[in-house]
């Protein structure tokens, strides 16, 4: 599109254009075009694609089931264009993490990823990080470290389209019976799952709470790379802080 022409349309149109060109539709790097195309036009598109992509997060947000204000859904709040590729998916830890005072360990089981969050998993992202906000002071201190179970069922579930099945094998089983589903295709470059950390933490604690959780993708891997799973994995491995794990997406 010459800067002439996109200059010329109506102020209407030119924000319609602007809105779409987002990673709702493709990669933020593919409209490198109307960033160099005039002063203007870079301005325009900039401010309305950010307000955009805010709209769509708030729209989440508002979907969060979880209406008590201390268990609350942060995402990142988007500012500047170029935060546009890369979003955080905060949670309140008391949801996905039992407190030691519990009677049982039940919760990592029935912990799952709300439905309202698809949508941010089909977006062209270069990077979706899903992780944890402490939601109840001093909660880190006084809760176990089994990996949400329930939840990363969900999470590796969408890393394929048909995956590799165990006979008799009840992981396989209960995996099936989720209920968190994508409605379009995964499109995320980088899928990256941080567990519950603590700086205050001695290292024997930081080490059992690394090994509970990488341990549980290391057992499972064959969900996502066995011979006969259609993976939509490239390659997967430590996320380079040694507290969480990222996964590499074909998206074509």
């Amino acid at each position: 599109m010459s800067k002439s022409y996109c200059i010329s349309l109506p102020a209407e149109l030119r924000n319609e254009i602007y809105r779409l060109c987002t990673p709702v539709t493709a990669h933020i790097d593919q409209f490198s075009g109307l960033l160099l195309a005039s002063k203007q036009t870079k301005d325009e598109y900039e401010k309305e694609a950010v307000k955009s992509m805010r709209g769509l997060l708030e729209g989440i947000q508002r979907q969060w089931p979880h209406r008590a204000q201390s268990e609350g859904l942060q995402l990142s709040m988007l500012s500047r264009f170029r935060e546009l590729a890369s979003i955080t998916v905060s949670l309140p830890l008391t949801l996905y993490y039992s407190r030691r005072t519990d009677p049982i360990h039940g919760r990592a089981v029935h912990t799952r990823l709300e439905t309202c969050l698809a949508p941010l998993f089909s977006l062209r992202l270069s990077r979706l990080t899903i992780t944890f906000y402490e939601n109840e002071a001093g909660f880190l201190n006084n809760c176990w470290v089994d990996p949400p179970q329930g939840l990363l069922y969900d999470l590796t579930n969408i890393l394929v389209t048909e995956p590799t099945r165990i006979p008799q094998d009840g992981d396989h089983y209960d995996r099936m019976r989720r209920e968190f589903h994508l409605s379009q295709p995964l499109r995320v470059r980088r899928l990256v799952f941080e567990w519950v950390n603590n700086e205050e933490w001695d290292i024997a604690l930081k080490c059992l709470v690394k090994s509970c959780h990488s341990g549980w993708f290391l057992n499972k891997g064959w969900w996502w790379q066995g011979p006969e799973a259609k993976t939509l994995v490239t390659n997967w491995g430590g996320d380079g802080s040694s507290t969480g794990v990222e996964f590499h997406i074909d998206t074509m």
